[in-house]
C-alpha cells in the first residue's frame, strides 16, 4: 500500500511540475532580457548595419570593400551576446577574437569587426554568435583588389 501511495504521489508531482512558461524573459524597449528561457522558445537574432548586410539562408552576410577598416553590426532584439565560434572553431575569449586579418569585438548589442586592407583575392570568414540558447551566423566577405 505504501509503495502504491508513493508511486502515485511521485507521478502526480511530475504532472504538476511540468508547465509551459515564458522562462522569465522580459522585453525592455524591444530588447530581450534573458532569464532561464526554456529550450526551443527563443526568438531568432535580428541584425542591422549601415553597411551592406543581407539575410541569405541561415547567414547574415556583410560584404566589405577591400579598403574598409571597420564594420559594425547591431543586434536589434538581444542586448547581450558573445562569440561562440569562428570558422567552426571554438574560442577562448567570448568578447574578442583576433583572426589573421580581422578583429571581432562584442560590446553590448554591437558586434564590431576591424579588417586589414585586402590587396589580394576575396576572403571570407564565418562567425557564430550566441545569446543564451539562441545562435546566429554571420559571414563577412572582404572584396579583393
Amino acid at each position: 500500500m505504501n509503495k502504491l501511495f508513493f508511486a502515485l504521489l511521485g507521478m502526480s508531482m511530475v504532472f504538476v511540475s511540468c508547465k509551459s512558461s515564458d522562462g522569465g524573459v522580459k522585453e525592455n524597449n524591444g530588447m530581450v532580457q534573458v532569464q532561464n528561457k526554456p529550450l526551443g522558445m527563443w526568438k531568432s537574432m535580428e541584425w542591422k548595419s549601415s553597411d551592406n548586410l543581407k539575410k541569405e539562408g541561415i547567414y547574415y552576410i556583410a560584404e566589405v570593400p577591400a579598403d574598409k577598416k571597420t564594420i559594425s553590426v547591431s543586434c536589434t532584439n538581444y542586448n547581450r551576446f558573445w562569440i561562440s565560434s569562428v570558422n567552426g572553431n571554438g574560442v577562448t575569449d567570448k568578447n574578442v577574437f583576433n583572426g589573421d586579418y580581422y578583429t571581432v569585438k562584442c560590446e553590448g548589442n554591437v558586434l564590431t569587426v576591424s579588417f586589414d586592407a585586402n590587396n589580394s583575392e576575396e576572403r571570407t570568414f564565418n562567425i557564430t554568435i550566441q545569446s543564451g540558447d539562441v545562435f546566429s551566423r554571420l559571414k563577412f566577405v572582404q572584396k579583393g583588389k
